[in-house]
């Protein structure tokens, strides 16, 4: 029994660890809050925690910058923009553009480590998803349904932003709808 638990737990171990060593990098260009522009190989990763990592070159060193320092980051699959959530700098991708854009920023959720053979287990729990929608350079931060009483005040021109808003269906999700018929009321 305690062979099969060894096997399980060695083959887990070499299961995480082989995608952990197999990073992507692609072309991008890191816009920085000076207004420089790097232009160079990006990790790929769904959601940036504290730094983007990156290479001038295929063959050169990982650098890393601050996502403090970044204005947007711009990778072939996305375009990110920094927002700043109570007192943290977090890189929110792009979902909808225009005189208004949704941005949305998924939040990794750890669960406690749990003590397994001497090893401590790490389990994720799904993403919690944290949306901001930007208008004027100003960005009205929507973690819960709740929340969206606060952007009312942009909407209050546009019928049909409205009417989503206030359908008794709507959900989060639906904030793209909302934000597409808030462009399409500013032209």
């Amino acid at each position: 029994m305690k062979a099969l638990v060894l096997i399980l737990v060695v083959s887990t171990c070499i299961a995480f660890r082989i995608p952990a060593q197999s990073v992507s990098f692609e072309k991008g260009q890191i816009i920085t809050k000076n207004r420089d522009t790097i232009h160079a190989l990006i990790e790929l990763t769904p959601t940036y925690i504290k730094f983007v990592s990156y290479k001038v070159k295929a063959d050169a060193p990982v650098q890393k910058i601050r996502i403090s320092e970044i204005r947007s980051l711009v990778t072939p699959f996305n375009v990110f923009q920094n927002v700043r959530v109570n007192k943290a700098e977090l890189l929110f991708r792009s979902v909808v553009n225009g005189n208004s854009s949704l941005l949305e920023y998924s939040e990794i959720n750890m669960n406690a480590g749990h003590n397994v053979n001497g090893s401590t287990m790490t389990y994720y729990g799904p993403p919690t998803l944290i949306y901001s929608i930007r208008t004027n350079e100003k960005d009205c931060i929507i973690k819960k349904k709740k929340d969206t009483d606060q952007i009312l005040p942009l909407l209050q021109n546009c019928q049909e932003a409205l009417a989503i808003v206030n359908n008794k269906k709507f959900n989060l999700q639906d904030l793209q709808k909302v934000v597409t018929a808030l462009n399409k009321c500013k032209q």
